[in-house]
Formats: structure tokens, sequence, C-alpha cells
């Protein structure tokens, strides 16, 4: 699934390749109200085995739209690129949906089993969910960013304000430009590790289990409770709240 900005000032959509399956595939476009839905099979279809796909959805869409955009496949890809809109929704099950160079008020993506990569995107709110999938996030900025992943890892890169991940086994990296807001990171086994400039005010709160803890060099300890660590940097202006079961927490 192909989504692309066009100067023209209608959309457009084409459905081009081959399908070896149990059904043959339509392009049907439906209106209702202010609402289009496109689809390449009838919604009634209760049985699609498909053993070989290499059909390309492409949706032209006037750069001039500004409104609500909502994209799903079950294994395909999902790119689209350069787009100002308010809601923005993306869901897949073992696909990747890539994001590029857009804007949204609110974005939400989810996978079961494929990649999220979104870059250089500005959004006031994110909502990005997968199983196993990796989710890479880069040179974004928000002011709330949601991640969630069983076994993916987390990878998070940009200005925000504040970011809450939670994940059981996949490893949550972050690189924060500035911190502006608070920071909530929940794993079992999952390592933590938080890229954070020189300069931040925050207050740290890290609890384990057994999980190990290197910090900052410019943390001060205020206190070690059994495997629980209090630190603070600055004022301790913000809030940074880690919790692990046997994951590492690792600042720098």
């Amino acid at each position: 699934l192909r989504i692309v900005e066009t100067n023209d000032s209608q959309a457009t959509v084409d459905l081009k390749g081959s399908l070896n399956a149990n059904f043959s595939p339509e392009l049907i476009v439906e209106k209702s109200g202010k609402n289009i839905t496109i689809r390449s099979h009838k919604k009634s279809l209760s049985s699609t085995n498909v053993y070989k796909n290499e059909l390309i959805m492409t949706v032209n869409v006037p750069t001039s739209y500004s409104q609500n955009l909502d994209g799903s496949t079950v294994s395909g890809v999902i790119n689209m690129n350069g787009f100002n809109l308010n809601n923005l929704k993306l869901s897949n099950v073992s696909g990747a949906i890539n994001v590029n160079s857009s804007t949204a008020k609110d974005t939400k993506m989810s996978t079961v089993s494929g990649a999220l990569n979104v870059n250089g995107i500005k959004s006031d709110a994110f909502d990005l969910s997968t199983v196993s999938g990796k989710i890479s996030i880069g040179d974004i900025s928000s002011n709330n960013i949601a991640v969630k992943s069983v076994s993916g890892a987390i990878n998070i890169f940009g200005e925000m304000n504040s970011i809450t991940a939670k994940t059981t086994s996949g490893k949550v990296t972050t690189g924060i430009k500035d911190l502006k807001g608070d920071i909530d990171i929940t794993t079992i086994s999952g390592a933590v590790e938080l890229d954070i400039p020189d300069n931040s005010d925050y207050r740290l709160n890290f609890s384990t289990v057994t999980g190990g803890f290197e910090p900052d060099s410019g943390l001060v300890i205020e206190q070690i409770k059994n495997n629980d660590v209090t630190a603070v940097k600055g004022n301790g202006t913000y809030s940074i709240k880690v919790s692990t079961t046997s994951g590492k927490l690792t600042i720098k």
C-alpha cells in the first residue's frame, strides 16, 4: 500500500501487479458522506487464501488534503510520505509500516510482527504498538509518545515532552535531544538505555528485582534500597521512572 501526495485536485487510486489466490482482486471505491473507503477485495469474503501476492495499491492524495487517513493491510507493506493530517491511523499484521516527513495531530500505528519505522514526523500524540515487530522512531517532535511491545525492540530518538514505553523482553533505547517532560518505561527482561543531554534536569526512580544499573556520572544518588535507586540531576524538575524485573538500566 503506497500513499503518496499529488498536485492534482482529486484523489486517484490504482491497483497493479499479480496475485495467486482463491479470489480475484478488485478495486472497490465506496463513498459515504465525507468518507471514502478503498479496498482490494470484497468485504464479504470469508476466506482469502493467498499463495503469492505482488499487488501494489497506490493511493494519490492531493497535497491540500488535511483531514483523516486510515490504512490497513494484512501482510503487505505500507509506505507513506509527506502529509499534513488531522488524524493518521495505520495498522498491519506482518508487513512493515514506513512513514516519513509527515505531520498529524494524532498518530496511531499498530502491527503484530511487522516493523514500525517512523522518521521526520511531528505529531501532538503518538500511540504505537507491536507484539514482536521492531519499533524505530527517529527525528520526531511530539508532546506525548506511548509505545507498547512484547518482544520487539523500541528505539526512540528526537524531541519529545513525554514518553511512556512498555515492553516484556524487547530492549528500549532512547536518544533525547532536549528533555522537557516525564519518562515512564516498564520492562520485564528488556534492557533500558537512556541517552540524555548533560544539562538535563530530572529525578530518577529505578525499580528492579535483579537488573543492573549504570548511571550517568552527573547523577547524585539519594537512596539505594534493595535494588531500587533514587537519584537526582539538577533540581529534579522532570520525572524519569524505569521499572524492570531483570533488565539493566544504562544512562549516558
